[in-house]
């Protein structure tokens, strides 16, 4: 199984209830994750950062080429390391190179839905239709990729969207950064159902890092089925819709008076 899929499914499990008498164990402490969005060479500085910030990286694809590791860069082992593939990028045998993801477009390469090994993450815009987010999330994808690009994160529009493609998709929502959030805004994101976000590792990391200690720094509500919605990671969950209610004619509208025989 794929360790970022496997990151996930902790986020929404809840600790297993134990027999009569027994201790109950604390639950382990669910934060938002933090993946580093890597491109080109990284400095000695932003490793040492990426190692200690990231929960995952994403290597991106160089203008259309495979995607391959840098070659001054050694793999983190501890965190889950995937491709991100931007469009029009070939999609490569992995070699020996442990590709635990791939992030896409709905452009992408349609192989990536069939690898059982290897968690499909999808990229999505702000606005795209509810029947195309429950097509998307029916093929297979593990979770959805929201770019903040047209995002208003700073007023409730953006938890709106946010929380509309939740629950549209039933999948986890991974939130691709174009600027700095704060603690407060985390945690409301969070309550929206965001499960990650996605920030580029570029200079000494400084964004990176500011991201990782505002994830820190956010409070952390339980999560509950109202406040999450239902979640299915490695297959989607189909949402019934309720048929739509008809009318009940009340008694005797219908009961035409009868003429008076005695006339």
């Amino acid at each position: 199984m794929s360790k970022l899929v496997d990151l996930l499914q902790k986020l929404h499990k809840s600790p297993a209830p134990l027999g009569f008498g027994l201790a109950q164990t604390a639950p382990a402490l669910k934060r938002m994750l933090v993946i580093a969005r890597l491109s080109g060479e990284p400095g000695e500085r932003l490793v040492t950062v990426i190692s200690s910030s990231a929960d995952a990286l994403a290597l991106v694809s160089p203008g259309g080429l495979p995607v391959e590791a840098p070659a001054s860069f050694a793999l983190p082992t501890a965190i889950p390391t995937g491709m991100w593939l931007d469009a029009g990028s070939p999609l490569v045998s992995r070699g020996d190179t442990a590709w635990d993801f791939v992030a896409c477009g709905p452009d992408g390469p349609m192989d990536v839905l069939a690898w059982k090994d290897m968690a499909c993450l999808i990229r999505v815009a702000s606005g795209m239709e509810g029947s195309r987010l429950r097509a998307i999330a029916d093929l297979g994808a593990d979770a959805v990729v929201l770019s903040s690009e047209d995002l208003e994160l700073g007023r409730i529009l953006g938890a709106v969207e946010c929380r509309r493609v939740r629950l549209t998709s039933g999948k986890p929502v991974l939130l691709q950064m174009t600027s700095a959030l704060t603690p407060l805004q985390v945690a409301v994101l969070w309550k929206a159902g965001v499960d990650g976000i996605i920030v580029d590792a570029a200079g000494e990391g400084e964004v990176l890092a500011q991201a990782r200690a505002a994830v820190e720094k956010a409070s952390y509500d339980m999560r509950n089925g109202g406040a999450s919605g239902p979640v299915s990671i490695g297959a989607h969950l189909a949402q019934t819709e309720e048929a739509p209610v008809e009318e009940r004619e009340e008694e005797g509208d219908d009961d035409e008076e009868e003429p008076d025989e005695d006339e």
